[in-house]
């Protein structure tokens, strides 16, 4: 079909054109018609139009089906407008099309990541209640709800109940639960649940990896965690930028320093560039042990490297050299970040006036005063 290939192709406008053109030629547009149409201006966030476009089938007696409720439904439910997919859910109900279990899982995924449980429960409810089974995802989805309000006991409760009712765990359920274990500390659990998934033999997938390397990382595990990335290159397991990322963070903040340079240093070899934000934490490493010179000259390489730096950045390397009291390094990073359009950030402002407060007399602090602090005596954050 032409118009579901543009619509594909992101070409709205041409996608209308011909549909436009159709009803000229006397072409009657079918229910698939509209909802390709409907889907494509969701997805380009023109709402108005993709209601027009649904009471024009109504106009023309045309029947929506569940598949051009869903796509509505996902679509406002994807940019948090959960009242109104819950409205569009109400009016398919209202003309009798009946909803599916996509529909009611696409909503509660919705209700879940405004963090809004009771309302995800009382979906599912009402799923359960109509007659439909619930899916895999829609267990997947309470349990996610579960986690992220930190109530870990419903969640495993939940977890343990699913073979009961005949559904099959997947790898999914097993990530959700692992992150939610990892988050509460309990890491012991996380681990003892990472052997029961691949005695399930479900294969863990890269966002699996992520979370038990995120997961050992943020509870001090960091040992663990070098020991897992080399078991995952020795097997040949992917590990993208990120992955290292959440190791060489960790590093630098348990003060190693040089082992976090080494795993850095080993990207390029890999294949891997490093980004904006892999570059800021080894600047914020090394500005934490004062080596503010290494730390000045990666600043200078990652442009070099074509990798901008952000505001983040340039309040990271500020700050470090305003905790050395090595004002006019900070002053000439400090002018130009703002005339990149960056701002320093509460942290940085705050360690500025401190400066000036308790080392006033310094000339280089008075220089920063005095482009920071002008007559009225507000903070300039603009320089």
């Amino acid at each position: 079909m032409i118009i579901d290939g543009l619509c594909k192709d992101r070409m709205m406008d041409d996608a209308l054109r011909l549909f436009s053109e159709m009803n000229e030629k006397r072409i009657d547009p079918n229910v698939v018609t509209y909802t390709t149409l409907i889907c494509g201006l969701c997805k380009f966030g023109k709402w108005n139009e993709a209601t027009r476009m649904l009471r024009e089938m109504l106009d023309r007696d045309i029947s929506p089906n569940v598949q051009t409720f869903n796509v509505l439904v996902d679509a406002r439910s994807k940019e948090g407008l959960v009242k109104e997919a819950k409205g569009v859910l109400e009016v398919m109900i209202e003309i009798g099309v009946d909803p599916d279990v996509v529909t009611y899982n696409t909503l509660m995924n919705g209700y879940c990541f405004q963090g809004q449980m009771d309302e995800v429960i009382r979906i599912f409810n009402t799923m359960v209640d109509s007659g439909l089974q619930p899916s895999i995802f829609s267990y997947n989805i309470l349990i996610s709800g579960y986690c992220k309000k930190m109530k870990i006991d419903e969640a495993m409760h939940l977890f343990r109940e699913i073979p009961r009712i005949g559904l099959k765990l997947d790898t999914g359920t097993f990530n959700t639960m692992l992150q939610g274990l990892f988050r509460m500390g309990r890491y012991a659990a996380a681990r003892e649940l990472f052997n029961e998934m691949q005695a399930a033999d479900l294969v863990p997938n890269t966002q699996t990896y992520g979370i038990l390397l995120d997961g050992l990382c943020k509870n001090g595990l960091i040992g663990e965690a070098s020991s897992l990335v080399q078991m995952m290159e020795r097997n040949g397991l992917y590990l993208d930028v990120v992955m290292y990322s959440i190791l060489i963070d960790a590093s630098c903040k348990d003060k190693k320093l040089d082992t976090a340079r080494d795993l850095f240093n080993q990207l390029s070899a890999k294949g891997l560039c490093p980004d904006v934000k892999t570059y800021t934490m080894i600047i914020r490493g090394l500005c934490e042990e004062g080596r503010l010179d290494e730390a000045k000259e990666l600043f200078v390489i990652m442009e070099q490297n074509g990798c901008l730096q952000n505001e983040v950045t340039y309040n990271t390397i500020i700050r470090g050299f305003l905790g050395q009291c090595k004002c006019y390094e900070a002053l000439v990073l400090l002018e130009e970040m703002t005339g990149r359009g960056f701002s320093p950030d509460a942290s940085t402002s705050s360690l500025i006036v401190d400066l000036i407060l308790t080392k006033g007399q310094d000339p280089g602090i008075q220089e920063l005063r005095n482009k920071f602090l002008p007559k009225d005596g507000t903070l300039n954050a603009g320089v």
